[in-house]
């Protein structure tokens, strides 16, 4: 009987026990971002038909679709060296920066779409 009342007795402590800890784990605090990661996030890519360029301005006009607004934005960083060679009318992967409300801001990179890029299967 004293066996019985022993087993018992560590059931309910354990249950009690097990009553206490959380069902899910507690959410931790995030870790401090990857400075690469934190790059990934404020950059976007847009695959653009080129509408216009402005060298003098350094500012590039293009089309996300047919039937989209012409949206301009200034280019700066390593686009700048890239802007003399685009050419209205052709398709390009624009890396564009965002801004604080996760739009385009301004373009950073351009790089000329294939044909494999403008189809992947």
């Amino acid at each position: 009987m004293k066996k019985l009342a022993l087993v018992f007795s560590l059931l309910v402590v354990a249950g009690l026990v097990y009553a206490q800890t959380p069902p899910y784990p507690q959410e931790q605090p995030p870790a401090k971002a990857d400075p690469g990661m934190a790059k990934s996030e404020k950059t976007q890519q847009v695959e653009a038909e080129v509408v216009s360029v402005d060298a003098t301005a350094k500012t590039i006009t293009f089309k996300k679709d047919m039937g989209a607004e012409p949206q301009t934005l200034p280019v700066e960083g390593k686009a700048l060296t890239a802007l003399k060679d685009v050419m209205t009318g052709q398709k390009y992967r624009l890396v564009c920066k965002n801004d604080t409300a996760g739009g385009p801001k301004s373009i950073v990179d351009i790089k000329k779409t294939t044909a494999k890029d403008a189809h992947p299967q």
